[in-house]
């Protein structure tokens, strides 16, 4: 069954910031995260997006890693916390 306040499924209402953005754009948000390499060559460009993609996903890891190292419960339901 899916939630049922709207602070569960509309950005107006859910008071943080979802996945480190605050946008609703996507397009957007994805722009101005490649700026600098959009004016790169090709191969450069996507060379510059994946080391990107890798350290934010590295930063990430280790958030979930601190969250296990204090005890915390990391689920896949963002609704539920300890």
């Amino acid at each position: 069954m899916p939630p049922d306040g709207p602070e569960h499924w509309a950005d107006c209402y859910f008071e943080e910031n979802r996945l480190g953005h605050r946008t609703s754009n996507v397009a957007e948000s994805l722009n101005s995260w490649i700026l600098e390499a959009r004016s790169l060559p090709v191969q450069a460009m996507m060379d510059n997006i994946r080391i990107k993609m890798m350290m934010l996903r590295a930063e990430r890891l280790k958030d979930i890693d601190k969250l296990r190292k204090d005890g915390k419960r990391i689920t896949g339901d963002r609704r539920q916390s300890t």
